[in-house]
Protein backbone atom coordinates (compact mmCIF):
# COMPACT_ATOMS: atom_id res chain seq x y z
CA UNK A 1 0.00 0.00 0.00
CA UNK A 2 1.30 3.41 -0.96
CA UNK A 3 0.13 6.43 1.02
CA UNK A 4 0.54 9.60 -1.00
CA UNK A 5 -0.52 13.12 -0.19
CA UNK A 6 -3.84 14.23 -1.71
CA UNK A 7 -1.91 17.13 -3.25
CA UNK A 8 0.23 14.65 -5.20
CA UNK A 9 -2.82 13.17 -6.96
CA UNK A 10 -3.44 14.29 -10.52
CA UNK A 11 -5.88 11.66 -11.72
CA UNK A 12 -7.57 8.42 -10.62
CA UNK A 13 -9.07 6.14 -13.26
CA UNK A 14 -11.31 3.20 -12.35
CA UNK A 15 -12.05 0.61 -15.06
CA UNK A 16 -14.77 -1.79 -13.92
CA UNK A 17 -15.46 -3.92 -16.99
CA UNK A 18 -14.25 -4.45 -20.56
CA UNK A 19 -10.69 -3.50 -19.67
CA UNK A 20 -8.31 -3.19 -22.64
CA UNK A 21 -5.85 -6.01 -23.32
CA UNK A 22 -2.97 -4.00 -21.82
CA UNK A 23 -4.32 -4.78 -18.32
CA UNK A 24 -4.28 -8.55 -18.84
CA UNK A 25 -6.86 -10.85 -17.31
CA UNK A 26 -8.35 -8.95 -14.42
CA UNK A 27 -11.30 -10.19 -12.45
CA UNK A 28 -13.22 -7.22 -11.14
CA UNK A 29 -11.55 -3.98 -12.05
CA UNK A 30 -8.45 -1.87 -12.40
CA UNK A 31 -7.56 1.31 -10.50
CA UNK A 32 -4.93 3.60 -12.03
CA UNK A 33 -3.41 6.29 -9.86
CA UNK A 34 -1.52 9.05 -11.66
CA UNK A 35 0.68 11.30 -9.54
CA UNK A 36 1.72 14.83 -10.36
CA UNK A 37 5.16 15.46 -11.75
CA UNK A 38 7.66 17.75 -10.12
CA UNK A 39 8.15 21.41 -10.92
CA UNK A 40 10.96 23.89 -10.62
CA UNK A 41 9.03 26.11 -8.21
CA UNK A 42 7.93 25.29 -4.69
CA UNK A 43 4.18 24.85 -4.29
CA UNK A 44 3.22 23.69 -0.84
CA UNK A 45 0.20 23.16 1.32
CA UNK A 46 -0.58 21.72 4.71
CA UNK A 47 -3.33 19.38 5.82
CA UNK A 48 -4.14 17.34 8.90
CA UNK A 49 -5.88 14.01 9.30
CA UNK A 50 -7.24 13.48 12.78
CA UNK A 51 -9.15 10.47 14.08
CA UNK A 52 -9.88 10.13 17.77
CA UNK A 53 -12.57 8.94 20.15
CA UNK A 54 -14.12 12.44 20.43
CA UNK A 55 -15.24 12.19 16.79
CA UNK A 56 -16.40 8.55 16.81
CA UNK A 57 -19.71 7.12 17.93
CA UNK A 58 -20.06 3.98 20.00
CA UNK A 59 -21.16 0.91 18.03
CA UNK A 60 -24.49 -0.77 18.62
CA UNK A 61 -23.26 -3.80 20.60
CA UNK A 62 -20.93 -1.86 22.90
CA UNK A 63 -23.65 0.69 23.54
CA UNK A 64 -26.16 -2.08 24.30
CA UNK A 65 -23.77 -3.71 26.81
CA UNK A 66 -22.93 -0.39 28.49
CA UNK A 67 -19.30 -0.31 27.31
CA UNK A 68 -17.70 3.03 26.58
CA UNK A 69 -15.84 4.02 23.42
CA UNK A 70 -12.30 2.57 23.40
CA UNK A 71 -9.56 5.23 23.48
CA UNK A 72 -8.24 6.18 20.05
CA UNK A 73 -5.76 8.82 18.96
CA UNK A 74 -4.46 8.83 15.39
CA UNK A 75 -2.92 11.87 13.66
Amino acid sequence: MVLLSPDATQEIIVITHNAPAEYGRTAGGVVNYISRSGQNQFHGSAWEFAENDAFDANDFFSNRNGKSIPPLSFN
